[in-house]
C-alpha cells in the first residue's frame, strides 16, 4: 500500500456548458486553479454523446466509443499531474453509462465525452503535487506515492549520496554555483519540511548540472515538478539557473567566471562532503576486510 498525506485547499461546485468536452474542461480547471491533486464527483449529469471509453481486459485495454445521448451516473475520479510535460493534467475517470432506452448499462474508464445537457461537478483541491508515473508491474500510469516514508527517505538519501559523488568530478567553482542555486531552491537545511521531497529536488538539480557538465544540455522540466511541492513561487526561476550554469560551463557567463566568488561557507561545505564520501569509502574498506576475514576462516588449508 502506498500512502500520502493531503492538505485540502478548497471545494469547487462547476457547472460543463452544453457542447462542451467534459475531460478537456477539468483539466482546464486544474491548470487555472494550479492545485496539487484533486478529486471529483460528478452527482448529476444527462445527454452525453461522443463518448469514448475504455474496458479493462487482461493483456491490455479495449477501446470503444458511443455515439450517444446517453446518461451518466455513479461517476468520479481524480486529477494529478504528468511529470514529462509541464502543466499537463492528467484527469482518471470511471463512468457508469445507461444507454437512452435504459436496456444496457456499461461501467468502463471514461476518456472523453460531449455535454448535451449539463455535468454538474463538485472537486475536492489538494495542496500537495502528485504525478502519475508508469509502473512497469502493470504498465498503467499509477499515483506515484511512498509505499513507506521512512524507507523512501533512506533510499533518497542514498540516491543524493551516490549524486554528490558524481558532482566531484566538476570543478570547485562550478561546484559552488550549483551549490548556491540549490540553497536559493530551498534544499538546504538538516531539519526540512517533506523530508524525501528535497532530496529529490537537490538529486535532480545536481543530475541536469551534470549534465551540463558533461555537455548534455539539460530539461528543467524534472527540477519544475519537484520544486513544485516544495518552493512553487521560484518554479520559473529554473530555466534561468540552468541556463546561467550552462553559460559558467561554456565561459560565455564573464560576471560568473571569476572563481574567486566563491562562498566560504559553500567551499565549507564542498569540503563536508568530500569528509562524507571518504568516510563512506572507509566504511565500505572495513566491510570488506571483515568480509574477507570471513571467508579465510572458511577454507580450510589442506595439511602440508
Amino acid at each position: 500500500m502506498q500512502i500520502k498525506q493531503l492538505t485540502k485547499i478548497a471545494e469547487y461546485v462547476i457547472r460543463i456548458e452544453p457542447g462542451e468536452k467534459l475531460m478537456v474542461n477539468l483539466e482546464k480547471f486544474m491548470r487555472d486553479t494550479q492545485g496539487g491533486y484533486a478529486t471529483f464527483h460528478i452527482p448529476t449529469g444527462g445527454g452525453f454523446s461522443d463518448i469514448k471509453c475504455s474496458f479493462s481486459e487482461e493483456g491490455g485495454g479495449r477501446d470503444e466509443d458511443f455515439t450517444g445521448p446517453m446518461e451518466l451516473g455513479g461517476t468520479g475520479g481524480n486529477i494529478s499531474w504528468d511529470p514529462d510535460k509541464p502543466n499537463t493534467p492528467l484527469v482518471h475517470c470511471h463512468v457508469c453509462l445507461g444507454d437512452e432506452k435504459g436496456l444496457k448499462g456499461y461501467v468502463a474508464h471514461l476518456k472523453e465525452a460531449t455535454v448535451k445537457l449539463t455535468a454538474e461537478i463538485k472537486i475536492e483541491v489538494y495542496q500537495e503535487k502528485i504525478f502519475r508515473k508508469i509502473d512497469q508491474r502493470v504498465n498503467l500510469n499509477l499515483l506515484d506515492l511512498p509505499s513507506d516514508p521512512v524507507k523512501r527517505i533512506k533510499e533518497s538519501r542514498h540516491e543524493l549520496h551516490q549524486a554528490r559523488k558524481e558532482f566531484l568530478k566538476c570543478s570547485l567553482a562550478y561546484q559552488g554555483e550549483a551549490l548556491l542555486h540549490i540553497d536559493w531552491f530551498g534544499c538546504g537545511g538538516a531539519n526540512i519540511k517533506g523530508g524525501y521531497d528535497k532530496y529529490d529536488l537537490e538529486v535532480a538539480i545536481i543530475r541536469e548540472a551534470l549534465n551540463i557538465w558533461d555537455g548534455k544540455g539539460y530539461n528543467a522540466n524534472n527540477v519544475k515538478n519537484l520544486l513544485s511541492n516544495i518552493n512553487p513561487e521560484r518554479t520559473n526561476d529554473v530555466d534561468v539557473v540552468l541556463k546561467r550554469l550552462q553559460g559558467f560551463r561554456d565561459g560565455t557567463n564573464i560576471d560568473w567566471k571569476d572563481s574567486a566568488r566563491f562562498p566560504g561557507s559553500h567551499g565549507t561545505q564542498m569540503l563536508r562532503w568530500r569528509e562524507e564520501e571518504l568516510e563512506e569509502v572507509e566504511k565500505e574498506r572495513d566491510q570488506l576486510q571483515l568480509k574477507v576475514k570471513g571467508y579465510e576462516a572458511q577454507i580450510q588449508v589442506p595439511p602440508k
